[in-house]
């Protein structure tokens, strides 16, 4: 069994750098293609946002969607956002999982195209985004929360 999850590893990995590149480009392609076709159009749901100011965020969605949505509504989908599947992982090994897939060069990719997706949105939106991070950091942080 061990040697089947190297060997599942070692493919990942490879598929991986075959493909990063590729999905970069194409991640950053789909925020230019969203705003070139749908203009203003366009509401952004950032999960950071959704989880630390659910409410607020709700509404906003619901008024840009146009649908009809009571207060009660909002405080159900309050109450009952966190699920009953949460991975038992600790930080330290999703990091090193992350590691297995993401060095250092495809992070600093990563960090790149995120910058570059934050100056298409505030172009297109006259808003400043904040979606860069540092993923082992904010994997930690979030540990330290629960």
């Amino acid at each position: 069994m061990q040697k089947n999850m190297y060997t599942y590893f070692i493919c990942l990995i490879s598929v991986s750098n075959k493909n990063f590149k590729g999905s970069l480009r194409w991640w950053l392609a789909l925020f230019n293609e969203t705003f070139e076709t749908f203009n203003t159009n366009v509401h952004i749901l950032q999960y950071e946002r959704l989880k630390t100011d659910m409410k607020p965020e709700l509404r906003k969605l619901a008024d840009f969607l146009g649908a009809t949505v009571t207060d009660e509504d909002i405080e159900c989908t309050q109450a009952l956002q966190e699920g009953q599947h949460h991975r038992k992982t600790s930080a330290d090994d999703r990091v090193r999982k992350l590691r297995l897939v993401y060095d250092d060069d495809k992070m600093a990719q990563l960090r790149e195209g995120t910058l570059k997706a934050e100056e298409i949105l505030q172009k297109n939106t006259g808003t400043s985004w904040n979606i860069s991070w540092n993923i082992e950091d904010r994997i930690k942080k979030n540990d330290t929360k629960t």
